[in-house]
């Protein structure tokens, strides 16, 4: 019972560490980005969850490369080896931890797709600093979300360099409403010291 509930303490440690970015990812896809802003809270959390998978990992490989074998007294059989005590399971359960854990550094090859800015003379461009994103995952929160407000022509965020691209027509959003439509999701941004754009 011990080794399942290392097995079970690990996935959910694993999947803790990036529910800020797999479950954005996977509410966007569902058309429900509310619960996405729900869970930006736990980014913070993201290396104690790391920490504790790992732990515990180390733990149940411990528990199962180094537990004493039982005397065999040939009075009865041996029982088989349960599928929760064998190194396969504990294999597996380490590969989906893995890729639980790392999945902000993967999640990119999901979502790909590079919008095209200055196509108009006629729109606004600018680039917002933006602070607490981590994965592809956080970037199409910010995107979705500003994706809703009248006047965006195309938006890019991105977490490596911490801002938001966007391009928009001016005579219907303004750039207070643009940051504060990404502070809704629940980062960061701040009003840039300056704008892009011409007015005709």
């Amino acid at each position: 019972m011990k080794v399942i509930s290392f097995f079970g303490t690990s996935i959910v440690t694993a999947m803790g560490s990036s529910l800020c970015c797999i479950v954005p990812a996977l509410s966007l896809m569902a058309g429900t980005s509310s619960i996405a802003t729900s869970l930006t809270w736990i980014q913070p959390l993201r290396p104690y969850f790391i920490s504790t998978a790992v732990l515990v990992l180390g733990f149940a490989w411990y528990g199962v490369l180094f537990s004493k074998k039982e005397t065999n007294c040939n009075c009865e059989t041996i029982p088989k080896t349960t599928l929760f005590k064998t190194k396969k399971l504990l294999s597996i359960v380490t590969l989906v931890s893995i890729l639980l854990i790392t999945f902000p550094s993967y999640s990119h090859f999901f979502f790909n797709d590079k919008p095209a800015f200055g196509q108009s003379t006629l729109n606004h461009s600018t680039i917002i600093p933006v602070t607490g994103m981590t994965c592809n995952g956080c970037e199409i929160h910010i995107e979705d979300e500003l994706k809703k407000l009248q006047g965006i022509i195309v938006v890019k965020a991105s977490h490596v360099d911490e801002t938001t691209a966007v391009e928009y027509d001016n005579s219907k959003v303004s750039i207070e409403q643009i940051v504060e439509a990404i502070n809704r999701t629940g980062y960061k941004a701040s009003k840039p010291k300056t704008e892009n754009g011409s007015d005709n």
